[in-house]
C-alpha cells in the first residue's frame, strides 16, 4: 500500500530494511537509490538527506507491500499528485488524519497536516 510520511524515523528504517541509501540526484532532488538501480547523482549521508527533506518540509511517498522499493520524494502537493498518478486516489480538501492513524505515515486519503515534519528521539534536524 502507499503511505506518504514526513517521519525521518520511518523515512530511514524503510530505506534501510530494502538496503537503499540517501541520494541527491543531479538535478538537486533527494531521492532514494537500490543496488541495480540507475541513480543519476551522488551518494549522500543520512544526516544530509534528513536535514535536507526538513527544511523542504518534504514528504516521502512509499510502497509498504514486502520487497517493493517504489518511492518518491518532494513536497506534499508532488507526494499528493504522485499518489494520484500511482493509485488513481485523488486528494480531497481539508480531510484532517484519523485519530487512530500513526501521525508519521499517513493512508492515501488522509491530508498532511501544515505543520513542520517530525523526528525521532536522537536524530538531528
Amino acid at each position: 500500500m502507499l503511505r506518504i510520511t514526513q517521519g525521518v524515523a520511518a523515512i530511514r528504517r524503510w530505506t534501510e530494511e530494502r538496503s537503499g541509501w540517501p541520494c541527491r540526484r543531479l538535478d538537486g532532488r533527494l531521492a532514494v537509490g537500490f543496488s541495480g538501480d540507475i541513480c543519476r547523482g551522488v551518494e549522500i549521508g543520512w544526516a544530509e538527506f534528513l536535514a535536507t527533506f526538513c527544511a523542504q518540509r518534504a514528504s516521502f511517498v512509499l510502497d509498504d507491500a514486502p520487497g517493493s522499493r517504489s518511492c518518491f520524494v518532494g513536497s506534499p502537493e508532488e507526494a499528493r499528485r504522485f499518489l494520484a498518478d500511482m493509485s488513481g486516489w485523488a486528494p480531497r480538501e481539508a480531510i484532517a488524519p484519523a485519530a487512530h492513524v500513526d501521525p508519521a505515515i499517513l493512508d492515501p486519503g488522509e491530508e498532511l497536516a501544515a505543520r513542520p515534519p517530525r523526528s525521532s528521539a536522537g536524530e538531528v534536524r
